[in-house]
Order: C-alpha cells, then structure tokens, then sequence
C-alpha cells in the first residue's frame, strides 16, 4: 500500500497537509476504550445525560511519501494490543466498529511541546519498518469522544463550567465541517 501525500477522503475526520510540505500523511485510530465510568462523573458535575463513552486515539503521522507496510501496524506494537483494541489506517474505527454515538469531540493540542506521544509512537512505526524518521517528519495524537446521549445545543454549547465545545454528529459527523 503507497500512502499519498493527503489521505484519502474518507468518513469521519479527515485530516490534510499542505501539498507543499512533499510529505504522506497517514491516520492511526486506536481502540476503542469503553469510559462510562468517565461519563457517569460527566454527568454528575455537568448535571448532563451522557449514556455511552467511548474514546478513541488518533496518531496523525507525518511522513516520507511512499511509506509501505503501514497496514502491518494495526496488528501489534507500536499503537495496538490486539487482545483488548483495534485499529484503522486512514479509515474511522468508530464507523467501522458500528459504535452508536451522537457526538463527537476532537481533542487535540496545538503543534509544538505537546506532540512528544505522536512523534514517539511516529518513531516506532518507522523502525519497526525499517525506516528512520526525516527532517520535518512529525507525529501529532488526538483524542475522538464518542457521545451517545441526551444531550441538546444549549447544554453543550453554554454549560456554565464546560470546557470544550461538541460537534453535533447530524450536524457535520461523519462529513466535512
């Protein structure tokens, strides 16, 4: 498999890079990690109804064009413990899965000292081909929470005490925002 320059269009996020960088992007999605424990706390301070969590990570890989072998990841280390999670190569692990959700929400830091998780496991990858990582090369990770519930505009958008804003799944999920 030949990744190109900007992954393929596909459902869920889709993520791009500048066609002047002469790099391939490739998209990990990892999991999913099942956090309703999580969303029972959500629910108790917010006052919210999030029945069903579920997390799943990204690792945005910026690379050498014509990277081969990425699909031989999915299956074990860097990203995967075959036993408890899956993994997708520029396809949504959500969608693939059949996880039931309402919304979505991207978490992801900007570029800079926070990418140290997605320029390791960049690294990893690129030994495990046999490949060493290039000037310019860069790893980002992102976090997708997946939200089922009852959950309406103005208690996701203007929840005194919220810290982060909700996509509406109707509303843009899985199509381009």
């Amino acid at each position: 498999m030949t990744i190109k320059s900007v992954a393929e269009p596909r459902a869920g996020l889709n993520f791009s890079i500048p066609k002047s960088l002469n790099k391939g992007i490739s998209v990990v999605e990892v999991g999913p990690f099942n956090e309703n424990s999580k969303a029972k706390e959500i629910n108790k301070f917010l006052g919210t109804n999030i029945e069903q969590l579920n997390i799943i990570n990204t690792y945005i890989l910026i690379h050498k064009k014509d990277i081969n072998n990425l699909e031989s990841l999915l299956d074990g280390k860097p990203f995967v413990d075959p036993i408890t999670h899956q993994a997708t190569l520029n396809e949504s692990l959500a969608l693939k899965l059949g996880i039931p959700f309402d919304y979505v929400l991207q978490s992801m830091l900007n570029p800079g000292t926070s990418d140290e998780d997605g320029n390791i496991l960049l690294e990893q990858s690129l030994i495990s081909l046999g490949k060493k990582p290039l000037k310019n090369d860069l790893g980002l990770y992102s976090k997708q929470y997946f939200l089922k519930g009852n959950l309406n505009d103005y208690e996701i958008k203007n929840k005194k005490g919220a810290a982060c804003c909700v996509v509406m799944a109707s509303g843009g999920y899985p199509g381009e925002y």
